[in-house]
């Protein structure tokens, strides 16, 4: 679009309507290819590897079964969310699923916790991520020795209504390693401020959280 506008000098602007994801945000987001050189790092360095995603996220779902597929791991599939990415696993791996945690309808293969090796990477929802770990704590505790976890978060904490203080606390119970990553496409505050000066909109709007709630909260 910058370019765009660079080659017709004469066009102009009267509203510009921005994203505003990243400003107040505490935590920098990282670009994809950070994120996937440090989850391949924790990878090929912990066993097994437990890593949440967003049941949207094809790419992430993606990435992570091709990483699975290069380091040799097995896959294990822990809650219904997971499950439904299965379409963007199914490519470079073939994954298992975890009874105890599954019931969507699938022709994977069923295995129990009990039956999960170490040489694995566990794909599991964040908000069942906790009752994985608690129930590995009691029925194989062994793997829990040199584990590691991944959060991912797609969206900042305020957004997602997320309290990751909670889930750093029961990690640090269970004596499980964990990192949150945040893999953003979204803009920095400082690449919007560069938006505005180029196309210099007469007027603009960028909502914020309150607001953007408040609109939600009417619509319904």
């Amino acid at each position: 679009m910058l370019t765009y506008l660079s080659e017709n000098k004469d066009l102009m602007i009267d509203t510009l309507i921005i994203e505003e994801t990243n400003t107040g945000s505490s935590s920098p987001p990282i670009t994809p290819g950070e994120a996937s050189q440090m989850i391949v790092k924790l990878a090929s360095s912990h066993r097994p590897l437990i890593a949440t995603l967003h049941p949207f996220d094809m790419e992430y779902a993606y990435f992570l079964a091709k990483l699975i597929a290069d380091l040799g791991l097995r896959c294990y599939i822990a809650s219904d969310q997971t499950a439904m990415l299965r379409g963007s696993l199914n490519q470079p791996i073939k994954p298992s699923i975890i009874g105890e945690y599954v019931s969507y309808p699938t022709f994977l293969e069923r295995s129990t916790l009990d039956e999960v090796e170490e040489q694995s990477i566990i794909l599991v929802s964040y908000r069942e991520v906790v009752d994985l770990l608690r129930d590995v704590a009691l029925i194989k505790p062994s793997l829990l020795n040199d584990t590691v976890a991944v959060i991912s978060e797609p969206e900042p904490e305020r957004k997602e209504a997320t309290k990751y203080s909670v889930l750093a606390n029961w990690f640090s119970k269970l004596g499980v390693q964990h990192y949150i990553i945040r893999a953003s496409g979204h803009y920095y505050p400082y690449e919007l401020k560069l938006i505005l000066a180029e196309i210099k909109p007469r007027k603009y709007n960028s909502n914020t959280y309150r607001e953007t709630q408040a609109l939600r909260q009417n619509s319904q």
